[in-house]
């Protein structure tokens, strides 16, 4: 390969992966007045139960409230890897994410599947029109500029420190397991956390670089949300897909 053709490939994969990880335009989302649902999933490709639990978070991708109102994510956890399959999604972060859940009493157990409905535990699996929140927490917006969010939240009453959170998300994914509980079965992931990063301010304004992942899902998206510092209960979440 010459000089000119090793050039070249070295400019269209830094293309391709600057459109990949969703740079290529800037973006603004917000939330309403009202409180939006944070759906988090805690799952595991090694956990046999889990995988109807990842189907029942793929089919809000439908969901007509989706992002304007219901904001799903799904923390793979790496506490079933000792089985014989190593679930590439899960980080032991997000598993101590779980326990701490667990701790702070918004869990009454830690187990796969779990769900949370902006940090309560919930075990119905079901989504309805007419779930919606009424409380008024305040409006969290969001601007994403040359590779960096920027996080403003105006609450309805004062928080002396709040904790802004950004996530990466990927959907689309597709996994062939070949041990463990669900060997031979072919998973299907979408919303999945790539990369969780979080940062305090006293002032409800944030900056924070785009997080990052190596994964190639079909599609991107970016959640972000606020809790106060000294709780992992949402006070209100927004997201957007990143294209």
């Amino acid at each position: 390969m010459n000089k000119k053709n090793i050039i070249f490939v070295i400019i269209f994969a830094i293309i391709s992966a600057i459109s990949a990880a969703g740079f290529a335009k800037d973006l603004h989302f917000e939330s309403g007045d009202y409180q939006n649902t944070l759906i988090e999933l805690y799952t595991s490709e090694g956990c046999s139960s889990c995988p109807p639990a990842d189907e029942w978070l793929s089919a809000l991708k439908h969901h007509p409230k989706l992002f304007t109102e219901i904001i799903p994510v799904a923390f793979h956890v790496d506490y079933w890897d000792y089985i014989g399959w190593s679930d590439e999604f899960a980080d032991s972060k997000y598993s101590a994410r779980q326990q701490q859940y667990y701790r702070q009493g918004g869990i009454s157990s830690v187990y796969t599947p779990g769900l949370l409905r902006n940090g309560k535990e919930d075990r119905t699996w079901s989504y309805r029109l007419n779930d919606f929140n009424r409380e008024k927490p305040g409006k969290l917006s969001v601007n994403l500029l040359d590779g960096t969010v920027y996080v403003n939240f105006k609450p309805a009453q004062k928080h002396q420190n709040l904790i802004a959170h950004v996530a990466l998300l990927g959907s689309g994914f597709s996994s062939t397991v070949t041990a463990g509980e669900n060997q031979d079965r072919v998973l299907k992931h979408d919303f999945v956390v790539l990369n969780h990063q979080q940062k305090s301010s006293k002032v409800n304004r944030w900056s924070i670089k785009l997080p990052q992942s190596k994964k190639t899902p079909e599609r991107f998206a970016l959640a972000v949300w606020v809790s106060d510092s000294n709780s992992l209960k949402p006070i209100q979440a927004t997201a957007s897909w990143l294209e």
